[in-house]
Parts: C-alpha cells; sequence; structure tokens
C-alpha cells in the first residue's frame, strides 16, 4: 500500500512538473512575440533564449522522470506475476464446458464463461 502512495506522489510530482515546464514554453513564446514587436536590448534575447532551454530541459526530465516511473510500474508487474502460481485448467470441467473455454479463446463465442447459462 505504501508503493501505491509514493508512486501516485512521484506521478503527482511529474505532472507538477511538465506543467512547470509548459507554462516556461508558454511564457517564452509571449516574449518572443514581444521582442518581434518591440525589439529591446540583447540581454533580453538571452533571457528568451535561456527561458526555452529551461523549458526544454524540464520537459525532458518529465519525460525521462515517467519513463522511470513506468519501467519500475512494470517491474514491480513482474515481480507479481512471477510469484503467482501458473494457472492451469480444472480437471473438474465437463467436456462441454472445456469445449465452450476452448471456442471462447478462439474468439468463436463472446461473453463471460462463468455467467449463469451461458452456452445453453
Amino acid at each position: 500500500m505504501n508503493q501505491v502512495k509514493t508512486l501516485e506522489a512521484l506521478f503527482a510530482s511529474q505532472n507538477e512538473i511538465e506543467k512547470a515546464a509548459a507554462r516556461l514554453l508558454r511564457d517564452a513564446q509571449a516574449l518572443k512575440t514581444i521582442l518581434k514587436r518591440q525589439p529591446l536590448c540583447p540581454e533580453v534575447s538571452e533571457l528568451l533564449a535561456e527561458l526555452r532551454r529551461g523549458g526544454d530541459d524540464a520537459k525532458t526530465l518529465a519525460t525521462r522522470f515517467g519513463t522511470a516511473l513506468r519501467a519500475h510500474a512494470d517491474a514491480e508487474f513482474v515481480a507479481d506475476q512471477a510469484k503467482r502460481p501458473k494457472w492451469t485448467p480444472s480437471r473438474n470441467a465437463s467436456p462441454g464446458q472445456r469445449l465452450r473455454r476452448g471456442m471462447l479463446k478462439r474468439g468463436c463465442l463472446a461473453g463471460n464463461i462463468d455467467a449463469p447459462g451461458f452456452g445453453l
């Protein structure tokens, strides 16, 4: 349960990073538009370039962060699946139930095989 809360907090921080990067890029675009209309001193142009680089860096970090989180979640899933016992079909199933299950797997039937009255 603790891992779930930790992952939720990490995903929330990733979203905050992405929002901050988008805000930086939006501010840089607005500054660029203003500079096109009224050229100012060269320091403002350098500030604009620095803003854009900062926004791009933040976006890249957010992307890497998201990739790392997904890799972590995938690794946890694989570890959980490795602990589970391998599924084996029930030997108590009737020949008709086995036939319907096979038809369901091949796509001949649609529905829930465990539903009451399925396949009758």
